[in-house]
């Protein structure tokens, strides 16, 4: 799971970073981090990610359709950006 999918799972179900830290038993410095990627994301604590957003009813599957979306409209902007340029 990368920092901007954390973001955006967050905002999805509407949490601020201090209620996700809560949810993970962290900081909320370690959510901020993370989602600015400044610390690399443990094994441990990705499992604990997963577990928190599937209990909010977003599984693994939901995850990684919207870690493609996600990841679609970033290529789809750079594409974008570069269609000017001979």
């Amino acid at each position: 799971m990368d920092k901007d999918m954390i973001k955006n799972l967050r905002n999805l179900v509407g949490w601020s970073q201090t209620d996700l830290a809560e949810k993970l038993d962290v900081h909320q410095t370690l959510v901020s981090k993370l989602e600015a990627g400044l610390v690399e994301l443990r094994t441990e604590t990705e499992e604990r990610l997963y577990k928190v957003f599937d209990d909010a009813g977003i599984g693994f599957d939901d995850v990684m359709l919207l870690q493609s979306v996600f990841s679609a409209s970033k290529l789809k902007a750079k594409k974008k950006d570069w269609s000017g340029v001979r």
